[in-house]
């Protein structure tokens, strides 16, 4: 965890990406960087659900397949401690989004996506002040 919460009440937005995967949270992150973001980065649910407590975050993104706690269970947890920032869950198969929508979730997005998807949908969930590279 990079970010105080001191820089955020600055007026940062903030997005937490939570993936196992850490070349995925890499690139969560400059893509997330350039449109504008402070990114904070966790690999695992447990890790996330700390962050959650600690900073006030404008969006989490979540991957569904990680060691321990899933991302199904991740939004279930969130959600009982009535935190309502938006949780975008990410994973392959369309069979998950009922279940994500069920479990609390604001939004479902299915890999692989294009970066222009992910990026819509930072768009539809916080905004974005699109970076001159990507427009």
């Amino acid at each position: 965890m990079r970010l105080s919460k001191t820089q955020n009440q600055l007026g940062d937005r903030v997005i937490l990406t939570v993936d196992d995967d850490q070349a995925t949270r890499e690139v969560y992150g400059m893509v997330l960087a350039s449109l504008g973001f402070h990114c904070i980065e966790a690999s695992e649910a447990e890790q996330a659900l700390k962050a959650v407590n600690e900073f006030e975050l404008d969006l989490v993104i979540v991957d569904q397949r990680m060691p321990g706690m899933t991302g199904l269970e991740f939004v279930r947890k969130v959600r009982a401690q009535q935190l309502q920032f938006p949780v975008l869950l990410v994973s392959t198969g369309r069979e998950l989004r009922r279940l994500a929508f069920e479990a609390g979730a604001t939004e479902y997005l299915e890999k692989p996506f294009e970066i222009e998807d992910f990026i819509s949908m930072i768009d539809h969930l916080v905004g974005s002040k699109p970076h001159a590279a990507l427009a």
